[in-house]
């Protein structure tokens, strides 16, 4: 579950696929907590939501007006902290009872060992004179109803609190000395000081599982793609984590890490950025991105780009793709580089964006950055006549044979282009400042066309057979090469137009009055003069941007960010692009497992045990617990829609005993593994001396009793080993 600004709250069973609930407020909700059958988040203005499932939302009347920051369960009780220390709990996440308040914001509390423990304090201050030092906040509870404040002097300004391994860990920011203190404890009011860890930002957000705490950070000098893990809170070390944005939040559950991020300031942000670390390592993203941000959509070479979306104008830097419009993946671009504009030619994709660098991919996934010269940013690129040419809203135009070399020109007098394409041996280019349109046929000279569109144009873009333009208050045109410009679409309904593009006879035109829930929009496809709204749109917020593929349609829009496919152009069954894989689960886990395919909607899906069908497994991902230890299934999927159906390849799946390990002391060296016999584990290892999290393989293991020993002849000598046992198929 996942809340940000203006009440937006997304739901996830996996922490992949998101559903969309908006929570009636215009308040940025800043925490949320699970607990007594119910969702509570809490956010600006005392605003205090539930809800039982995620998806339906109730507001709770309180007089309470402050900013409230974080909100945990325990014991039976909700705690909620914000501002000038404002403490409120409650029984039932309705009725709440204001317990203390000071002077001091409070930022963060967590539950553990009996005990509620929050945290804040205020940043150290040079201004007014003399300068005020960094004030700290630790108070206690056994109940959530008496606080008492920490015997500990915390220097700095603690900013996340997590409880795990019988412990909480306190992590506190120090604001102008630099660097980051750990402090542990097991009753919220004695402390430990662990260890500095001199690193960017502040920290935002924790979690413990999986053995280790990790701590997130933000602000402007940080990496987001870096997080901090750690086995006891005193040695550190920086794990990837490939967020685009500072992280916000996050959750674990599923043998996995939930991590959200979004642009914006303080512990809070608009939701567009979503990351799952699972427990191995892995780093995954969800194929349907949520965010705040709008993604320009076009279809070049083959592929589908969702391009440098913003949100308030500011660019977050991703860039996504796809080559069927149903699975996306996100490039790892070059560190401070954007994606403003796309073409395909000779030498491949070529993307600019911000001082006048330009980056180059032969598949649209793998990207490398080259400089031009030119310090503009450039926000349009098209290719045509063999040349690339690129346009920029301060008067530069630059080109290129090979993506290599680029010829830079300043035009005399300015011409403010911000959008390029190339049709009819011509170079078609938009100028932002009025709207015109220009012509070239070298990229270089331009001029006016001959019979112009009869206003101006909001955008162009490059379809098959020439070039189409469109007014936002009405007027579709079309030119062959940019010189002869007519009217092709008139009479439609009175809605602003957002986008448009067109592909063998058929116009796809977004339309709305503005944006967020509730707000009048629609899709519409022209054919032949004909208006139809388009069905099976999967959402009740405005389209914003559209592009046409070879077999279907695209969309994506605002609050949250959204794509969305239509169905195919000619109807489909459905095919599976990728498979559920292999997986061993321990006695008390769970089953694990997902299919993706695509086709024409709806999709249905039911997932079958030894080809019995399961009860209720309807969904695209599979999650079960409870099986017999030493069971073997071979899991599969159906998928059908009203063209056909189709079946997984099977999955096996084994269950068995979770593997207990211990470890022999020395001169022994090694361990006794304790399984299920006939089943295969892998043993594992870290060196106490470098442990950083980083697991290597020791042996694997099919277990022919229910205890055998495993020998580990190369412990480095005067150190020990941290092992573990893992069941697979």
């Amino acid at each position: 579950m996942a809340v940000g600004e203006k009440g937006a709250a997304m739901t996830s069973i996996d922490g992949l696929a998101w559903e969309y609930a908006r929570i009636a407020t215009d308040a940025t909700l800043r925490g949320i907590a699970f607990g007594g059958g119910k969702f509570v988040a809490v956010g600006d203005f005392g605003v205090i939501a539930t809800s039982p499932d995620g998806k339906s939302w109730n507001l709770e009347p309180n007089s309470f007006f402050g900013t409230l920051e974080a909100v945990a369960y325990g014991g039976g009780r909700f705690v909620a902290v914000g501002e000038d220390a404002f403490v409120l709990s409650s029984e039932d996440g309705s009725l709440w009872t204001l317990r203390g308040w000071g002077t001091t914001d409070l930022r963060s509390v967590a539950y553990g060992n009996g005990r509620f423990v929050a945290v804040g304090g205020e940043p150290e201050q040079s201004f007014p004179f003399p300068r005020i030092p960094a004030r700290s906040l630790v108070l206690w509870s056994s109940d959530g109803v008496a606080w008492a404040a920490s015997s500990t002097d915390v220097d700095g300004v603690p900013r996340v609190v997590v409880y795990g391994d019988g412990a909480f860990l306190m992590g506190v920011h120090r604001s102008y000395s630099g660097g980051r203190d750990y402090y542990k404890s097991d009753n919220g009011s004695d402390w430990l000081y662990l260890s500095e860890f001199n690193q960017c930002g502040d920290l935002n957000c924790g979690v413990y599982g999986n053995g280790r705490f990790s701590m997130f950070s933000g602000g402007p000098s940080c990496l987001p793609n870096v997080y901090e893990s750690s086995v006891d809170g005193l040695r550190w070390s920086n794990k990837a984590g490939s967020l685009s944005s500072p992280a916000r939040g996050v959750a674990r559950g599923r043998n996995r890490m939930v991590v959200v991020g979004g642009i914006g300031s303080g512990t809070f942000g608009t939701i567009n950025d979503i990351l799952v670390i699972h427990d191995n390592g892995d780093l995954e993203k969800p194929s349907s991105v949520s965010g705040a941000s709008n993604y320009p959509l076009l279809h070049t070479g083959g592929r589908f780009f969702a391009l440098n979306g913003s949100a308030f104008g500011i660019l977050d830097g991703r860039l996504l793709t796809s080559q069927d419009g149903a699975d996306w993946k996100e490039p790892i671009l070059p560190v401070g580089s954007t994606a403003r504009d796309i073409a395909w030619g000779t030498s491949g994709f070529v993307a600019v964006g911000q001082a006048g660098k330009v980056l180059i991919s032969t598949n649209g996934m793998d990207w490398s950055e080259r400089t031009t010269g030119a310090s503009n940013d450039f926000t349009g690129i098209a290719f045509g006549g063999g040349k690339y040419v690129g346009v920029s809203p301060d008067g530069g135009v630059m080109q290129s044979s090979d993506a290599q070399q680029w010829t830079f020109n300043s035009l005399t007098p300015v011409i403010q282009l911000s959008q390029v394409e190339f049709a009819g041996g011509m170079f078609v280019a938009l100028n932002q400042l009025d709207g015109s349109v220009v012509i070239s046929a070298d990229g270089m000279d331009w001029r006016m066309p001959s019979t112009p569109p009869a206003t101006n144009l909001h955008r162009i873009r490059e379809v098959d057979g020439g070039v189409i333009g469109f007014n936002v208050d009405g007027g579709v045109f079309r030119s062959s090469d940019g010189d002869q410009w007519t009217q092709v679409i008139e009479n439609l309904p009175a809605l602003r137009i957002q986008d448009v593009d067109y592909h063998e006879g058929l116009y796809v035109v977004a339309q709305a009055n503005n944006y967020g829930p509730g707000y009048e929009w629609q899709l519409l496809t022209v054919r032949v003069g004909e208006v139809l709204i388009r069905r099976n749109l999967p959402s009740r917020d405005p389209i914003f941007s559209v592009a046409i593929g070879a077999e279907s349609v695209v969309g994506s829009g605002i609050w949250p960010t959204f794509i969305v496919q239509s169905d195919p152009l000619t109807n489909q069954g459905p095919s599976i692009v990728m498979e559920p894989s292999a997986t061993a689960v321990a006695s008390g886990g769970e089953i694990s497992l997902k299919v993706l395919a695509v086709g024409s909607s709806e999709l249905a899906y039911q997932w079958l045990s030894n080809n019995v069908a399961l009860p209720g497994e309807t969904r695209s991902s599979l999650y079960i617990s409870g099986w017999t230890p030493g069971a073997t299934a071979m899991m599969s999927v159906t998928v059908t829609n009203a063209a056909g159906a189709v079946i997984s390849t099977p999955a096996r799946v084994l269950f068995g005993d979770a593997p207990q390990l211990e470890a022999l002391p020395q001169p022994t060296a090694g361990v006794l593994v304790r399984g299920t016999p006939g089943l295969n584990y892998r043993i594992e290892f870290s060196n106490v001396g470098d442990f950083d999290g980083g697991w290597q393989t020791l042996t694997n293991i099919v277990l022919s009793s229910p205890e055998e020993f495993v020998s580990d002849p190369i412990t480095p000598e005067g150190e020990g080993r941290i092992y573990r046992a893992l069941l697979f198929p």
